[in-house]
C-alpha cells in the first residue's frame, strides 16, 4: 500500500515520541528477541495512543510505523549512545521518508485516487480499486467513462418548471401530453421520482425542492425551490398538490410549511400516507408508526 508523505522532515515532538517508544522497546527487550510481528503490533499500540491524544500527527505515525517494523532500525538505535540517539533517529527517519516518497503511486494515479475519494461512500481502498480497474480497462472504456462524466456536467440542467434534472427544458414530464398536468407531486430530491414512478399508478407531474427545511444545517425555505411551485399554483393550472417529502423531522417541517403557503391559493393539499409497511407484523411496530397508521385510516 502506497503512503503519501506530507512533510519533508520529522518534527521535534515526533522525535521525542520516537525516543519514548525506543525506551519502551529497550525495556521490553524487543530489540533482542521479539519477532517482527511483535514489533509491528507494539508500535501500532503505542502510536494509536499517541495519535488519539494529538501527541503526534497521523501522517508521522504511519511513517514511524513503517520504519519501526524494520528490526535493523531498532538495532541501530540500540547501538547508539543516548546523546547520539536524536541524530540517529533523524537520519533513520529521513531515510524512511525517502523510501516512502519512492513508494508513492505515479502522479496521474495519485491524482485519480484523490478525485475518486471525493465521491460519497468511497474511501481510500475503494478509490484505489476503482483507479486500478480504470487503468486495466481498455482505452475505449476509459474514454467512454470520461465522455460520460463530461456530458453530465455539460448537458444536464434543471427543468425551469419542476426543477427535475433533464437534458431538455422543459423536461419530459412537464411536456408529456399523457400526464395530468393539474396534479403535482412534491418531492425532496430528483431520486425520489424513480420510487414513485415504480408504482406505475401515479400519472401526474412532479416538483423537486432539492432539499428540506433544516434550521440545524442552515437550510430555510429560501434555500429550497419553492417560489416556482407557488407560481405554478397561483397561475391556476393546479388542482391538487401531493406533499411526498420524507417522513423525517425535516420532511414533516417542510410539508407543514408548504401546506400553509399553498392553502392560501385555495388549492387542494394532501400528504402521502404513512404507517405499517406491507407484509410486516403489527406486534413489532413502534408507537410513532402505529400512530401514523391510525391517523391515516380509510373506509373499506
Amino acid at each position: 500500500m502506497a503512503l503519501k508523505c506530507h512533510r519533508q522532515k520529522p518534527t521535534k515532538r515526533f522525535i521525542f515520541f520516537v525516543e519514548q517508544f525506543w525506551g519502551r522497546a529497550a525495556r521490553a527487550s524487543w530489540t533482542r528477541k521479539s519477532s517482527g510481528r511483535s514489533l509491528f503490533f507494539g508500535a501500532l499500540s503505542f502510536l494509536e495512543r499517541s495519535t488519539s491524544v494529538g501527541a503526534i500527527h497521523s501522517d508521522d505515525a504511519r511513517i514511524w510505523l513503517f520504519i519501526a517494523t524494520e528490526r535493523s532500525f531498532l538495532l541501530e538505535l540500540g547501538r547508539t549512545q543516548k546523546t547520539e540517539r536524536p541524530e540517529a533517529v533523524t537520519k533513520a527517519l529521513a531515510r524512511g521518508y525517502t523510501i516512502l516518497s519512492m513508494s508513492k503511486f505515479a502522479e496521474p494515479m495519485s491524482r485519480l485516487i484523490d478525485e475518486l475519494k471525493k465521491l460519497p461512500g468511497v474511501g481510500a481502498k475503494s478509490a484505489q480499486r476503482l483507479a486500478f480497474h480504470i487503468l486495466r480497462s481498455s482505452d475505449e472504456d476509459a474514454e467512454a467513462l470520461a465522455v460520460a462524466v463530461r456530458d453530465v456536467k455539460a448537458n444536464l440542467r434543471l427543468c425551469s418548471v419542476c426543477n427535475n434534472i433533464t437534458d431538455v427544458d422543459p423536461c419530459a414530464y412537464c411536456t408529456s401530453p399523457t400526464r395530468n398536468q393539474r396534479l403535482v407531486c412534491v418531492v425532496e430530491e430528483p431520486t425520489n421520482i424513480a420510487a414513485i414512478e415504480k408504482t406505475k399508478h401515479f400519472n401526474g407531474v412532479f416538483h423537486v425542492l432539492h432539499g428540506a427545511i433544516s434550521p440545524l444545517h442552515g437550510v430555510g425555505p429560501e434555500q429550497l425551490r419553492i417560489s416556482n411551485l407557488i407560481t405554478r399554483v397561483d397561475a391556476g393550472n393546479v388542482d391538487e398538490v401531493i406533499l411526498a417529502t420524507n417522513p423525517t423531522v425535516e420532511g414533516e417541517a417542510t410539508a407543514v410549511y408548504l401546506a400553509q403557503q399553498l392553502r392560501r391559493s385555495g388549492v387542494k393539499v394532501t400528504r402521502i400516507a404513512m404507517g405499517i409497511p406491507v407484509g410486516s407484523d403489527i406486534e413489532y411496530t413502534d408507537e410513532i408508526t402505529m400512530l401514523k397508521a391510525m391517523e391515516g385510516r380509510r373506509d373499506v
